[in-house]
């Protein structure tokens, strides 16, 4: 697996924080914030409608923590597509390879940073990240934007012709609930905010990529306001 030289200014923190028993008193807690508020969530319904929609044959999910979409798809695909989970965390990694050891179907896992992404050119034909943009982050605001635009590159390098680039992340504007939700998020997995854009600026940054047939979608979750943009290559 390739090893990722991490940023020591935003990802330190990040990948320091994971383990088994933070993920589960994390998921009790989450269970018991969600009686108090709206428990809808149409963010992996989206993401599956979209994906059975195209059905696609080679997928990569970037940044899929603990839990990926792979787990949701239909059992008709996972035995039929070729599925790619990218994981910056080596300890969520390990987890993700202990999980899926024996599912017998064709699913692999790269321990690495999307910059670059460890992919030959035009082999994808979707390409998810789910709250992953955020992360793409600097304290210096130029140089955060080249990162974002190269995440988007990075994508658009690995994607066939025609090829979709499904990206899903928060709003910046958020409610006390889901300021509250994140606040918990931060403090048991050590995960805190990042750099969150607007759906216009995210928009913006798909248009400077070249991207076509853009579409954008809003998802309301019991975490906030999340943007979905669907884009091709």
């Amino acid at each position: 697996m390739k090893e990722y030289k991490f940023n020591e200014n935003t990802d330190k923190k990040y990948l320091s924080g994971f383990s088994s028993l933070r993920q589960n008193i994390f998921i009790i807690l989450e269970k018991i914030y969600k009686i108090f508020i709206n428990n809808k969530d149409g963010r992996i319904e989206s993401i599956i409608d979209q994906i059975s929609e195209v059905r696609p044959n080679v997928i990569l999910e970037i940044g899929s923590g603990v839990l990926p979409i792979y787990q949701y798809l239909p059992e008709d695909m996972k035995k039929t597509c070729e599925y790619h989970i990218c994981e910056i965390n080596k300890k969520k990694v390990d987890y993700l390879l202990k999980k899926y050891s024996d599912t017998g179907y064709n699913l692999k896992i790269e321990c690495s940073g999307v910059s670059p992404l460890p992919y030959e050119k035009d082999y994808f034909n979707f390409v998810i990240s789910k709250g992953v943009f955020h992360h793409i982050d600097d304290v210096n605001p130029k140089k955060r934007e080249e990162k974002k635009l190269s995440f988007l590159n990075e994508i658009k390098r690995v994607l066939k012709n025609d090829g979709i680039n499904l990206l899903m992340d928060f709003y910046p504007e958020k409610k006390f609930k889901d300021i509250f939700w994140h606040r918990m998020y931060s403090l048991i997995l050590f995960e805190g905010d990042y750099n969150y854009l607007s759906k216009k600026q995210a928009k913006q940054m798909f248009e400077l990529t070249n991207y076509k047939d853009i579409k954008l979608y809003d998802i309301n979750t019991f975490k906030g306001l999340y943007y979905n943009i669907i884009a091709k290559k």
